[in-house]
């Protein structure tokens, strides 16, 4: 007898990744990071020098959280929605090159999010939590930005390190996920089939055979092993940035 295994129903969000709903907005998203960064670029909200708070930096800070929270509600639905399928199939190509798409217009949301903080590092923030009740509603984000604004590089560093992130570590990331997802492992254990996914056999470390326990543990140091080349260059290279990144920033440690 062949049982169904049970799926995320994503139809509640949008009926299909080639659905006109999910096109839309995924549209409509990247039209609003556009006015993102004319909204950023109008009101200057970059590092600067610091300055008196006036009236219209408030201003400015509040209509940049109101926009910054509309889109970040539409890009969690939307990233949500591709990872429910690459996550669960790592080979689906279409949900691969949507995921692609996606990340491409992350980087400006990216670098929006630094120009941010940088901006946020230059203002009086205990005198902007005073005079808004937007800032005092958001008070420990903004003591926090106001900290790791001390140790972003300049903004031009800022945003190469972010568009360079979608051809390094985060891909790095991608090649780590989609190859360890993608291992088969073999394995002898009754009533399993003769191969397993990795992560089918991680949940044999839960059965209540501890025989079967144990010839799923080696089975899987086993493939571990056999993959050990692509995940190590994908973790030294994640790491890598890391580590690179984290000491141009000034950093004492990761």
């Amino acid at each position: 007898m062949t049982t169904t295994l049970p799926h995320w129903d994503m139809s509640v969000v949008y009926p299909s990744l080639n659905a006109p709903e999910f096109a839309r907005d995924f549209a409509t998203t990247l039209d609003e990071i556009a006015a993102l960064v004319a909204l950023f670029d109008t009101h200057a909200i970059n590092k600067r020098e610091r300055a008196p708070l006036d009236p219209a930096t408030v201003a400015a800070f509040e209509a940049a959280v109101a926009a910054l929270n509309t889109t970040f509600d539409r890009v969690g639905t939307l990233r949500a929605y591709i990872y429910s399928f690459v996550a669960t199939n790592s080979r689906d190509t279409q949900a691969q090159a949507r995921l692609s798409e996606f990340q491409q217009g992350m980087v400006r949301v990216s670098q929006l999010v630094t120009r941010f903080t940088a901006w946020i590092g230059s203002l009086d923030v205990d005198a902007l939590i005073d005079r808004s009740e937007v800032a005092n509603e958001y008070a420990f984000l903004l003591r926090e930005a106001q900290r790791l604004a001390a140790y972003l590089m300049t903004p031009a560093e800022e945003s190469l390190a972010t568009e360079l992130n979608v051809t390094g570590g985060n891909a790095w990331n991608r090649l780590y996920n989609n190859a360890a997802s993608q291992l088969l492992v073999p394995i002898s254990i009754d009533g399993q089939p003769p191969e397993l996914p990795i992560s089918a056999l991680r949940n044999l470390a839960y059965d209540p055979d501890r025989e079967t326990r144990r010839r799923a543990y080696e089975a899987e140091l086993a493939a571990w092993q056999r993959a050990a080349l692509p995940l190590s260059a994908a973790l030294n290279s994640i790491k890598g940035e890391v580590n690179t990144l984290s000491r141009r920033r000034g950093w004492a440690m990761p």
